[in-house]
């Protein structure tokens, strides 16, 4: 724990020769040492008997060690010894520091006579001719970082060993001979001196401490021992005391179930009453309150100005660019860690099948009405429909300027125009898709205010008067039972705006604004025909643990005779509690591989509360990002993670709409480049991605499941069976909290947290014996990745037609038939590569 005792006050450097304090580091029992990056200020002189080790990742620092005054740029490595006291002051810029701090107990265990071992390790000091050894640390630093962040399963052995070669590299070329010991401050008597105070404390905390005894160990008397402490330390030897059990009795409250009685005695407090004073003057609420929010302890247990943070609280954006740098990613120490895991399952076929519907395919989605008028959007909505096939597709802005459909005479008279609507709906009948419709967004002839979203306008706004708003929605219907017969439009879905629970974004105005348009909505459209189908909200506030405004709109909605006939959501795997208003397309990635499946529990159990548990519920938006430039949105890992995430949730929700079916998408300024990150499966000018192919070979499952797994599904139809294999690998943390160092417009598959293969070996056991058309599909990167063969063409900017047919033809996925006899079993035998994805067909002949 870092003991504070900081000034906000400009420092001088004669302030950096006292009241310096010490610091105890805490390491895990799996690694000794602690690997961070922070951001600082100021951080006041400090000691402690961990080695510290600070690579400068951007910005400028000054750091002082024992008087000395050093100016660190990027890149800079310096090493503060053991007991060294030093101090951390910004010069200029926001910096960036990479932190790796060791701990004593692993020196002497691999070092002799590491008592006496000092280093000299500051690259600085050097040219850039003579920084090949400084290199090597940095290179070390990397590959450290690197296996940490992966986090794979003994990944601590790795880090382990490179720690090794770390202190073997410092004590080889950085370790300073005798006389320079000798050298040292003489303060170090007084050092010791203080670290067996400080370490008897630490270890009697929970005992009653004696000053007499502290003294009388140290040969003082307690005027001399508190005047010392208080001078190397800066605060008082019972302000410290206090603190270290403070320290352990706030884990208590927050990890365990302990009365706050027990956790006082337990933590050497005198009575409950001492620990009550104490605990509300350093924390201003009580034991008690601190527990009901347990988020409150990073709040409130670190003193302001004296952060120890690690990587996860700065931004993170390109924070390891300049280490990252030193790795080589085609080394064989990183390529070999990728490993493969052997999978080895047996697959009962007569297991008693589940009929399943694919609802998956009930719902397709594309960015506004308008889009679906321009010829390339319906080219390649035609070429989804003969090759798969939905049934509804949903889409923004139907009452957007740009549609034409509101307008006012100079009496203000209401003027309504839906010719560009029929021409939408039209094209879409005609392919044999039925409308999905989202009312919204406000034209801006109707709009109480200006509030826009968008690179392309919509406005986000009440109407200025909600009567004409009324009559806008009963005009437009009553236009559609006109155009297309009432029977058909009460097949058809009618869901009150967007995302209404997102304010400052998709909503402007109160919640209470909300549940009065969608009131109104609702009466007018059930006014026209009870059988009409009304819903809403595709509320996304997945940062709201409580759900508190779908809450508060449920409860509204029943008491106001207004129940919707379905329920909308969004799906996004944003990390709970960081997701950024202004632009949550850079908020937080969740490290949870089941995001999905969570989540629809989640609202499902919501529902279930207000006994809505059988309300239709679809899911209108979902994709592994809402980030418009993930770069990963190009790769074969969309291919795993589309057919992981259906596989998994398979007919749990009416509807799936993955966000969106293409990369023309004007929310934010068209890009230049085809391979941009895209949210879509087609690029905008027609090339079809992985995740394309993972819907391709979704279509040709079966309609009974026998079983599924982690990696498998595994169904049959009046053909035979159908066998479907995938390796899903997620993100990093790296990657997860949105940090772009590892990734760019050639190399996207260094984000991936377990990039194994799967040496997978399945028996299918039940066959009825006969000759069998087995058919084999292989998307990887190899064979149906349009990004990887784009990689292999030399990544061109622009494309022709004829490079856009080549390039669709050539990334297909690849088909393996043959014809062979079974009897009774069949072993399926794969080495699948990351994001790799298989369909075995069995056709009984």
């Amino acid at each position: 724990m870092f003991i504070p005792n900081l000034m906000n006050k400009s420092k001088t450097d004669s302030d950096y020769k006292v009241n310096y304090i010490y610091e105890t580091i805490e390491f895990s029992n799996n690694l000794p040492m602690r690997m961070f990056v922070h951001s600082v200020n100021y951080v006041q002189n400090h000691w402690h008997e961990s080695i510290e080790l600070l690579f400068i990742l951007s910005g400028t620092v000054n750091i002082v060690v024992d008087g000395n005054r050093y100016e660190l740029k990027e890149e800079d490595i310096i090493l503060i010894n053991s007991n060294e006291i030093h101090t951390t002051i910004l010069s200029g810029d926001n910096n960036l520091i990479l932190v790796l701090q060791i701990s004593p107990d692993f020196i002497k265990e691999n070092c002799s006579n590491s008592d006496n071992i000092i280093f000299n390790c500051k690259s600085f000091l050097y040219n850039q001719e003579e920084q090949h050894n400084f290199n090597i640390i940095r290179k070390i630093l990397a590959e450290m970082m690197w296996f940490k962040i992966k986090d794979q399963e003994g990944y601590e052995l790795k880090v382990k060993s490179l720690l090794l070669n770390l202190v073997y590299i410092l004590i080889k070329y950085f370790k300073v001979t005798e006389k320079r010991i000798n050298k040292q401050d003489n303060s170090k008597k007084f050092l010791e001196r203080l670290t067996r105070i400080i370490n008897y404390i630490d270890e009697n905390y929970n005992k009653d401490i004696s000053l007499q005894d502290i003294a009388d160990k140290e040969y003082l008397t307690i005027h001399y021992l508190s005047k010392f402490f208080k001078k190397y330390v800066g605060i008082t030897i019972g302000d410290y005391i206090n603190k270290k059990r403070l320290e352990h009795a706030v884990k208590d409250i927050i990890f365990t179930d302990l009365p706050i009685i027990q956790i006082a005695l337990n933590n050497g407090f005198p009575n409950e009453k001492s620990f009550l004073n104490i605990f509300k003057e350093y924390y201003n609420i009580t034991p008690s309150q601190y527990r009901k929010n347990s988020q409150g302890f990073l709040k409130s247990s670190i003193t302001e100005g004296n952060k120890i943070a690690n990587y996860f609280e700065v931004d993170n954006t390109n924070v390891y660019k300049a280490l990252f740098k030193y790795l080589n990613l085609t080394d064989s120490s990183i390529e070999d860690d990728k490993g493969t895991i052997k999978i080895t399952n047996e697959i009962d076929l007569q297991k008693h099948p589940e009929k399943i519907y694919h609802k998956w395919k009930t719902l397709l989605t594309v960015g506004k009405a308008k889009d679906i008028l321009f010829a390339e959007v319906q080219r390649q909505l035609q070429i989804i429909q003969k090759e798969i096939g939905f049934k509804y597709i949903r889409f923004h802005g139907i009452f957007d300027d740009e549609m034409m459909v509101y307008n006012e005479d100079q009496n203000n008279n209401p003027i309504f125009n839906f010719s560009y609507i029929d021409r939408v709906i039209d094209f879409i009948l005609s392919i044999g898709l039925k409308p999905f419709i989202e009312l919204g967004f406000m034209p801006s002839k109707l709009a109480k205010t200006n509030n826009t979203i968008f690179y392309r306008k919509s406005i986000i706004s009440m109407p200025y008067d909600i009567n004409k708003w009324n009559l806008l929605i009963k005009e437009f219907i009553n236009h559609l039972i006109f155009m297309y017969g009432k029977k058909e439009i009460e097949k058809w879905y009618f869901e009150v705006w967007n995302e209404a629970d997102f304010t400052n974004l998709f909503w402007f105005d109160k919640e209470e604004d909300y549940f009065i348009l969608y009131k109104n909505t609702y009466d007018t459209l059930k006014s026209i025909s009870k059988d009409l189908k009304v819903g809403g909200s595709s509320f996304v506030r997945i940062d709201d643990e409580n759900f508190t405004w779908v809450r508060d709109f449920i409860k509204y909605c029943l008491e106001n005779s207004c129940k919707p006939d379905f329920i909308t959501y969004h799906c996004y795997p944003l990390r709970t509690g960081y997701i950024t208003k202004t632009d949550i397309s850079m908020s937080l990635i969740s490290e949870n591989e089941n995001y999905l499946s969570d989540f629809i529990n989640r609202i499902n159990l919501l529902l279930k509360e207000y006994n809505m548990e059988n309300i239709d519920k679809y899911i209108t938006e979902w994709n592994s990002t809402t980030w418009h430039r993930d770069l990963t949105n190009d790769t074969c890992y969309k291919a795993a993670f589309i057919t992981k995430n259906i596989t998994q949730n398979m007919d749990k929700v009416e509807g799936l709409g993955y966000w969106t079916f293409t990369d023309f998408i004007e929310e934010i300024h068209v890009p230049k480049e085809t391979f941009h990150g895209g949210l879509g499966f087609f690029t905008i000018n027609g090339i079809k991605k992985a995740g394309y192919y993972a819907y391709w070979l979704l279509n040709k499952l079966g309609t009974k499941v026998i079983d599924s797994g982690e990696y498998y599904y595994v169904t049959s139809s009046c053909k035979g069976y159908q066998v479907l294999l995938f390796n899903y690998c997620h993100f990093d943390k790296l990657y997860c909290n949105r940090d772009l160092s590892n990734i760019n417009i050639r190399e996207r598959y260094n984000v991936f947290k377990d990039n194994f293969y799967k040496e997978i070996n399945l028996s299918l056991k039940g066959f009825k014996s006969g000759k069998y058309n087995i058919r084999k599909y292989y998307v990887n990167q190899n064979h149906g990745s349009a990004f990887d063969t784009w990689i292999k063409m030399g990544a061109p900017e622009y494309f022709t037609k004829e490079e856009i047919e080549y390039i669709n033809n050539k990334s297909q996925p690849l088909i393996v038939t043959l014809i062979q006899d079974i009897e009774q079993e069949y072993l399926i035998t794969e080495k699948m590569s990351p994001h790799e994805v298989i369909l075995y067909e069995f056709n009984i002949l």
